[in-house]
């Protein structure tokens, strides 16, 4: 039986949530620029090390998660092709996707989702509750993963989508594996935007375009601009 306090810090976490796009992929459209006025300039780039909005919006563009909550908050797979909890509920094994890379084109392994997981788990109120719940993580192989758990809780999903605070992005083992105190100036995810630091200009530009590559969730509604788009800008003036 989870304790009252972990669901009460998942609920009033998910009362804050802005109307950010989530589960929106829609099919590539050349030559398409959504031109967007953003509310602050964006200064962080890990939206693990930051929890203000900027930083996260950047990181819902070239990140993915696990799950992704849908318009009533419901979580649903996003980076995940299947899961399934053990009889106890004391382990959840999960398994990618198929197709799923890195902008740098290497492919995502359960290696960074373990490590991706762990750096959250130690800055995140959400990531920190799922944390005193967890035994440990376990790489299967690199497309399964386990989680072990100390005792039953079955917002596991709802956890490792959440929308709010610091993300459960997955990044790169080796990003992951820095000090979570410190920020990250790498911007590598596997999301459907690539961030083009070179157009970069901060209190001025943010420039993000299409990823080619991007593995889109099959059979899954669109209905994102953005996500339609080849090219996002944010201009502060």
């Amino acid at each position: 039986m989870q304790l009252p306090r972990f669901a009460a810090a998942l609920l009033l976490t998910a009362s804050a949530l802005l109307p950010l796009p989530v589960l929106a992929q829609a099919q590539p459209a050349a030559n398409r620029v959504l031109r967007v006025a953003p509310h602050a300039d964006l200064k962080t780039l890990d939206p693990v090390a930051a929890s203000i909005v900027i930083t996260r919006m950047h990181g819902l563009m070239i990140y993915e998660t696990l799950f992704a909550w849908d318009a009533n908050l419901q979580p649903k797979p996003q980076m995940v092709e299947s899961f399934e909890t053990a009889p106890d509920k004391l382990s959840w094994t999960f398994k990618l996707r198929p197709g799923l890379k890195f902008h740098d084109g290497q492919p995502v392994t359960t290696k960074d989702v373990v490590a991706s997981l762990a750096r959250w788990m130690k800055r995140d109120t959400i990531g920190g509750k799922l944390g005193e719940y967890t035994e440990g993580m376990e790489v299967v192989d690199d497309a399964t993963f386990r989680l072990k758990l100390k005792r039953p809780l079955a917002l596991v999903p709802f956890a490792l989508g959440s929308a709010v605070g610091q993300i459960p992005v997955i990044m790169r083992e080796a990003d992951a594996k820095s000090d979570p105190m410190k920020p990250i100036t790498e911007t590598i995810g596997s999301g459907p935007f690539r961030f083009n630091r070179e157009e970069w200009r901060s209190g001025s530009k943010i420039v993000y375009d299409r990823n080619p590559d991007y593995a889109r969730v099959p059979s899954r509604p669109t209905g994102s601009p953005a996500a339609a788009s080849s090219r996002s800008t944010g201009s502060n003036g």
